[in-house]
């Protein structure tokens, strides 16, 4: 409550009242460190040991509701309990997530693990039998985040989970994803400079500017353009989340087709505005989701996440119908290539027709909102600071003239251009704590012991 709706001044606040650079709390039921210093940040952002990813309910909503795990046998899991009881939770037992397509518990179908302990409190309205069968055994459930959970005496166990995409993985897999997604991402423009994306870029710049001087042409762009009124930040989609769509699969929408675009824009926003940095409510008490599913921010998420999942659902099932191994027509045929040969040479992959939906959502993320947050409050400032205008114009004006567009030759001559808006990222930071880490194992850091598991956060509010 220092600074209500924002989260990154009242912690700053916070660690000025207890002069220190961390401050160290508990979040609902995670011990949770923040970090408020420019050097530990990029101290503690370099460190490996803090690389871990939250398994917490935005997570696992976006990954399909499921785990990547499978039953084990029995007698082999009772005696993992007994000999590695604190790497499970200990006493306090296992969760495992079912799923059912009828009303039969007899027919459940064991989709995943997650472990909650601190004896289950945080999740749970029972609301299904005291007992019933499992696979011929007696089991306790109760209805949890995403189906039905079982406790560690009916000696059912599961593997641990394993989330999908980028933004909430770790380890090996995240390893294994990242170091691919990016290297082969970069040959077809992400990251570095690529012709034929600039030239998507640009064109979608030139239809945008058409829309604003000439009015809309197709229905969509009634709601973004009315007169002299446009609508930010959704007028700025276009030229970015076209420019991904073609680095993914070489292709673009044409302006016939802007609203399948808006409306993925404004179903990203929706997902984002759904939570905060901490993950919101729903982090700390996921039980919210099936009593106020509005209130609590889940609507939007599962709402938003879900347009994702569509749109790329699409553009995959079309790679995957026109693929041909012997020759890669844009980042999609790398990817289905590889997930192709590992499914034939190695017992167990990283790569999955899933996987490779939330490795296009989580980069598709910035693409669909971040950009034009960027753009939209640089320009309230310059109608803040009219004088800022007039310095950006002189040199758009000077460097580029009035008979092009600028391109990226043009970024050494336009210092104070990119000034501005590099200041209006650290002014107005869309993420100020940024994406929460996980210690994966105990070390010590700026003085303080930090113990393994613990929620790890950036200030970057400066």
């Amino acid at each position: 409550m220092k600074q209500l709706n924002n989260l990154g001044g009242s912690l700053r606040t916070l660690a000025a009242e207890y002069n220190t650079k961390i401050v160290g709390f508990y979040l609902g039921p995670y011990a949770t460190v923040v970090i408020d210093d420019p050097k530990l940040i990029k101290k503690g952002l370099y460190n490996e040991d803090f690389d871990g990813r939250l398994d917490i309910i935005v997570a696992r909503m976006r990954s399909y509701w499921k785990t990547l795990g499978d039953i084990i046998n029995v007698s082999t899991c009772w005696n993992l309990l007994k000999r590695y009881p604190a790497s499970w939770g200990g006493s306090s037992g296992y969760v495992g997530f079912l799923t059912t397509k009828t009303a039969s518990v007899a027919n459940l179908a064991v989709k995943g693990l997650s472990r909650y302990d601190r004896s289950y409190t945080p999740f749970g309205i029972p609301s299904a039998p005291s007992h019933s069968v499992l696979c011929g055994i007696p089991v306790c459930f109760t209805v949890i985040t995403s189906g039905l959970r079982f406790t560690a005496n009916s000696k059912q166990v599961l593997t641990k989970t394993t989330m999908s995409g980028i933004f909430f993985t770790d380890g090996y897999f995240w390893h294994v994803q990242r170091r691919f997604t990016l290297r082969y991402m970069r040959d077809y423009g992400f990251g570095r400079r690529e012709e034929s994306l600039e030239a998507v870029v640009a064109s979608e710049t030139k239809e945008m500017i058409d829309m604003a001087r000439n009015g809309p042409k197709y229905p969509a762009e009634n709601e973004l353009v009315k007169g002299d009124l446009i609508c930010l930040q959704h007028f700025f989609d276009v030229p970015f989340m076209n420019g991904m769509v073609h680095i993914f699969a070489r292709t673009t929408f044409p302006r016939s087709e802007y609203k399948v675009l808006f409306d993925l824009a404004r179903a990203t926003l929706l997902f984002q505005r759904g939570t905060n940095d901490f993950g919101g409510a729903l982090t700390i008490t996921p039980w919210l989701k099936d009593v106020l599913p509005g209130y609590s921010g889940y609507s939007n998420l599962k709402k938003g996440n879900q347009a994702l999942l569509n749109f790329f659902d699409k553009i995959i099932k079309h790679a995957l119908a026109t693929h041909d191994k012997t020759y890669d027509r844009h980042f999609l045929d790398v990817y289905i290539k590889k997930w192709k040969e590992e499914e034939t040479t190695v017992k167990k992959t990283t790569f999955s027709e899933h996987q490779l939906q939330l490795v296009c959502t989580d980069y598709m993320f910035p693409a669909a909102t971040g950009v034009q947050s960027v753009l939209t409050f640089l320009l309230e400032r310059i109608l803040l600071q009219p004088e800022i205008q007039d310095k950006i114009h002189e040199e758009i004006d000077r460097v580029v003239g009035r008979d092009r567009l600028p391109t990226l030759d043009d970024r050494r001559n336009m210092p104070y251009t990119e000034a501005c808006i590099r200041e209006i990222m650290r002014y107005e930071p869309l993420v100020p704590l940024g994406v929460p880490h996980r210690a994966m194992k105990a070390s010590k850091f700026g003085g303080y012991d930090i113990p393994e598991v613990k929620y790890y956060s950036y200030d970057d509010n400066f």
